[in-house]
């Protein structure tokens, strides 16, 4: 569950009950005093099998460990990543159909999917465009992926694009490399630093 506030890192609780009217949520710990004069919307992710289901609530009622919350009025549901995503920060070139080529940075990426960061400018869903970008110690690769959602950043000066690989049945297997290796690296570089 996340609050309203940038700095929020969320807090863990489990789906104690749902009704028509609510929903119950339970936390291992006592409910935190941070959100408890909380008026704005609530956004609650719960993950259920295969699916991912999210949606905003507001607070009813706090008691103890057990938060009560208004039913939603829309949920959004998609089915669970096959792979988690790998925070990686490299560089990466972009080259739009148009011609321009401008320089982006990447936010993280998965075997089919990357999110990246780059200068703002008009970017459609289902655009597409060839990337350029290295994995680290891992080695490089050059794809053409298509646009799943652009968000212009607060700065108004810079975007969030996320983007799905249209891989051949090499580029995939390539990509899938890269994606353990990364991985691997920063299992390593985890166990290192501790």
């Amino acid at each position: 569950m996340f609050s309203p506030a940038e700095t929020d890192s969320g807090k863990l609780c489990s789906l104690y009950s749902v009704g028509p009217e609510m929903i119950l949520l339970r936390f291992h710990h006592v409910w935190p005093r941070s959100y408890q004069d909380e008026t704005g919307s609530l956004l609650v992710t719960i993950g259920s099998g295969g699916q991912l289901y999210a949606f905003f609530a507001k607070v009813l009622q706090v008691s103890e460990n057990i938060l009560m919350l208004t039913a939603p009025v829309v949920i959004y549901q998609r089915a669970v990543r096959h792979f988690s995503r790998i925070p990686l920060s490299e560089p990466l070139q972009v080259f739009c159909k148009d011609g321009l080529q401008v320089q982006g940075k990447m936010a993280d990426f998965s075997p089919t999917g990357i999110r990246f960061f780059m200068p703002a400018m008009p970017i459609q869903t289902k655009e597409k465009m060839l990337l350029e970008f290295a994995t680290g110690e891992c080695g490089s690769c050059e794809t053409i992926v298509q646009v799943v959602r652009s968000e212009p950043l607060a700065s108004d000066t810079r975007c969030q694009v996320a983007v799905q690989m249209l891989l051949t049945g090499l580029m995939k297997k390539k990509m899938e490399y890269l994606y353990w290796c990364c991985q691997k690296m920063s299992v390593n570089a985890g166990v290192m630093a501790s």
